[in-house]
């Protein structure tokens, strides 16, 4: 599961089972490049988060690549098939 917490005085944590990620993405400016900090985007198939975004990870590349493994692990240990479907307007 990954969980982000958020909040300095009102805390608020977002929960997304691994097998749920659909898409990860990676941002990083010039100057995130050169400090190395980014930030990692989630789109999963979570009804309440169907979009998260992790801010200013340090390392982001680092942990964008261990995300993608632990959702590739997932989703072979628990055997789910992600089905697309394709809607196609009459």
């Amino acid at each position: 599961r990954l969980e982000v917490e958020t909040g300095l005085v009102s805390r608020k944590i977002e929960n997304i089972e691994l097998f749920r990620i659909r898409d990860i993405g990676l941002r990083q400016s010039l100057a995130g490049r050169l400090l190395d900090y980014g930030d990692v985007f989630v789109h999963s198939t979570d009804a309440s988060t169907p979009t998260l975004e992790v801010k200013g990870i340090d390392q982001p590349r680092d942990f964008y690549t261990t995300l993608r493994e632990h959702v590739s692990q997932s989703r072979a240990q628990g055997r789910t098939m992600i089905v697309e479907q394709e809607l196609h307007p009459h």
